[in-house]
């Protein structure tokens, strides 16, 4: 019971979702049951392909090694080498899957008869090559091709009786030897290497013979069937003994193969069984498990059903009565699910229901009264108003001069900060023309002192001009009549020099004088300039002041202007206060009779201590209440 009252009480949405969850549990139990199943079909089905492609590698290598046996072909023997890798990357391949222990016995039994397989068939085919090699020593091809001719040679009439003789029977040997040989590649034993043995050397000592009776054009031929015959007797034993190799690796390896086949053949079959074993437990489980989830699902939806539908049933009934205007109904319920919440809302509401019908049957009363009192009151405050009303656009009207007059004097102010802003212009043009003159004046007086510098090395120039003409004229007595001329010349520079530091001298006075008074015109405009600098920082400070006159009257004005704009705007607010006294008025008036009608409108309510309506009573006693409240208040709308 605790289970089910448990599950009662959890929310719609937790019964809904475990449901669903429910359901989607047992969809994913057979969706996952079915996939498993099909993934474990895909597993065998899988692993019998490539346990088929084995089989196939297999037969490939067979055909192929049966065919090299015989025909020594290399393309077979390179045939059998890549089906051998083929099976080997197929192992590889199976043994990346999944297997259960003896799947795994079945992949080790196939892997380990593969491998012996292999090991067997590397020195076979490595026997077959060295058979094909000493096969191709002991051909006996030179001896058939060159039987013919020996023997068309032992018909030739110029020869004697006894080399004819000869002839035919080294022809009939070496034809003899072709056919024991080629007989003995076939099936070489003992006895047939003992016999051809024999014939090689009767055939050797009749060739060696001919060959001393023949004329040298024949001989190469006879010399070749001769090597060709040591040849063949130094290969016979060794050809014997690669043959019965390779023939008991042959018979060793169809055994293995044989074996393989039978490995690879079990663990197709096992496969193959595991897989018809899956489809049957696939077949069981997905109707077991469908059959467990459909019966779940009914339980679920009835008990999900019968939980939603018995409690909105009885709140149904309860909120039909509440619609008809009943409310001494009863409703109430102890679960903590959606449809138990609406239950005890609905009920919780039915009683506010209740007591709202009380207050308001008590409010009615009280508004009715309230109204009367009100409307009275609003008839007195409109009175009141309309004298605030008055006051208020005298007030208005002196705010306006006041008005006036600042904006009088922000514009004065503006039209002074202006005048001071073009003084201080000119002041800065001046002292900037005042700037000028002081840097010309000291350029002039660097260049003075650069011409009295100049001056002094014309003095020293002309000193020492003097010096040398003083020197020339010395020399000039010292050399007698032949200095005379230049004694003259020298006089004349002399008197040159003299000349020209007389000059100099004077220049310097006029210079230095100058020097000064430019020197003494520095200083009078160096100070002129200060003067001009403390001038332009007077103005920009009046400037500076005017301005912040201007800004402060600026405010002002803008101050004023908001404070008529407030009183224009007081002066609305009090004529629409009083418009909306007189609304008030009426609505008071129109508030009592809706109070008496909402009365009248709750009446229709059914509770359980219904009282009767006091609203005439409230209409009847009303006016005198009225009066007796505005008498009382009369002295406090004197204070608003």
């Amino acid at each position: 019971m605790s289970i089910i009252n448990r599950f009662m009480n959890l929310k719609v949405g937790r019964k809904l979702f475990l449901g669903f969850s429910v359901l989607l549990i047992l969809t994913l139990a057979i969706l996952a049951s079915g996939l498993l199943g099909l993934n474990n079909i895909q597993d065998k089905v899988t692993k019998n392909g490539v346990t088929t492609n084995l089989f196939n590698a297999l037969s490939t290598v067979r055909l192929n090694r049966t065919n090299f046996q015989y025909t020594l072909d290399q393309k077979y023997l390179d045939n059998v080498n890549a089906a051998t890798a083929r099976m080997q990357d197929t192992l590889a391949t199976l043994n990346t899957f999944s297997w259960t222990p003896d799947g795994k016995a079945s992949l080790d039994s196939t892997a380990a008869a593969v491998n012996s397989y292999i090991e067997t068939l590397v020195p076979f085919t490595r026997a077959l090559s060295e058979k094909k090699i000493s096969e191709q020593k002991i051909s006996s091809q030179v001896l058939n091709d060159n039987a013919e001719l020996v023997a068309g040679m032992s018909r030739d009439a110029a020869q004697s009786p006894e080399t004819e003789l000869l002839t035919a029977q080294v022809a009939f040997a070496m034809s003899d030897i072709d056919s024991q040989v080629t007989a003995y590649r076939q099936h070489p034993t003992p006895e047939m290497e003992k016999m051809i043995q024999s014939r090689l050397e009767a055939g050797k000592h009749n060739i060696t013979q001919l060959i001393s009776l023949m004329p040298e054009a024949q001989k190469p031929m006879l010399q070749a069937a001769l090597d060709n015959m040591h040849n063949i007797e130094g290969e016979l034993e060794h050809y014997r003994a690669i043959w019965t190799e390779q023939s008991n690796l042959s018979t060793a390896l169809t055994g293995k193969a044989l074996n393989l086949t039978n490995a690879i053949q079990a663990m197709y079959d096992r496969q193959q069984k595991k897989v018809d074993e899956t489809v049957s437990s696939v077949q069981m489980q997905m109707p077991t498990v469908a059959a467990i989830g459909i019966v779940l699902a009914v339980l679920l939806a009835l008990g999900i059903t019968h939980s939603i539908t018995r409690p909105l049933i009885e709140t149904l009934r309860v909120a039909e009565l509440i619609a008809k205007g009943d409310l001494t109904a009863t409703l109430s319920s102890n679960r903590r699910d959606e449809p138990g919440m609406l239950m005890n809302a609905v009920a919780t509401m039915n009683e506010n229901l209740k007591n709202i019908i009380h207050d308001v049957r008590n409010g009615v009363d009280s508004v009715a009264r309230s109204a009367s009192e009100i409307a009275a009151g609003n008839m007195d405050l409109s009175s009141r108003t309309e004298q605030q009303s008055a006051a208020v656009v005298e007030t208005a009207a002196s705010m306006e001069e006041l008005t006036s007059t600042v904006a009088l004097n922000a514009e004065n102010a503006k039209h002074a900060r202006t005048l001071a802003q073009e003084a201080s212009v000119n002041a800065t043009e001046g002292s900037q023309i005042a700037q000028k003159v002081i840097d010309t004046m000291k350029n002039v007086r660097q260049s003075s002192h650069r011409i009295s510098e100049i001056t002094t090395v014309i003095n020293s120039i002309a000193f020492q001009t003097n010096i040398l003409a003083l020197n020339a004229a010395v020399e000039a007595a010292r050399a007698g009549d032949q200095g005379k001329g230049f004694a003259v010349v020298a006089a004349e520079v002399r008197t040159l020099a003299q000349r020209s530091a007389q000059s100099a001298k004077e220049i310097e006075n006029l210079i230095g004088e100058s020097v000064e008074f430019v020197d003494t015109g520095y200083n009078l405009v160096e100070g002129a300039g200060d003067a001009m600098s403390r001038i332009e920082g007077s103005v920009a400070q009046v400037r500076d002041i005017m301005s912040e006159i201007a800004a402060a009257t600026d405010e002002q004005s803008r101050g004023i202007s908001q404070i008529a704009q407030a009183m224009a705007e007081m002066d609305t607010t009090t004529q629409q206060n009083a418009a909306l006294v007189e609304e008030s008025s009426a609505a008071a008036s129109s508030l009592e009779d809706q109070a008496v009608q909402l009365e009248k409108v709750v009446a229709v309510f059914k509770v359980s201590d219904s009282s009767p309506s006091r609203a005439v009573a409230a209409r009847t006693v009303m006016p005198a209440t009225v009066k007796k409240s505005a008498a009382q208040d009369s002295g406090d709308w004197v204070q608003f």
